[in-house]
């Protein structure tokens, strides 16, 4: 289980977008026309917005796998707690 959510996860991070290039946003010169500042500008804000979608589909999954991995513990716990009552149950009847 736990290579399995390694795998996934490490998956997970390599869809991750590169942000170097989104975090610096584009350089506009004084001799640059008002339409060319808007199409970077817009283009920019695009890449912007593709990163923003792709990290929340990223989390999404990621806290999906994390519930999963979570409750599969809890289940798996409660399991074996119910396994060594019905041990010792069986343990206290075989002394009687």
């Amino acid at each position: 289980m736990l290579i399995t959510v390694g795998f996934l996860a490490a998956v997970l991070w390599i869809m991750l977008p590169y942000t170097n290039s989104l975090l610096n946003p584009p350089v506009i010169s004084e001799t640059v026309g008002e339409a060319e500042i808007n199409q970077r500008l817009l283009t920019y804000l695009k890449e912007i917005a593709l990163a923003i979608d792709r990290i929340k589909w990223v989390l999404h999954f990621f806290f999906l796998i994390f519930i999963t991995g979570f409750f599969s513990a809890i289940y798996q716990v409660i399991k074996a707690s119910g396994y060594l009552k019905k041990q010792e149950e069986k343990d206290d009847a075989s002394e009687a």
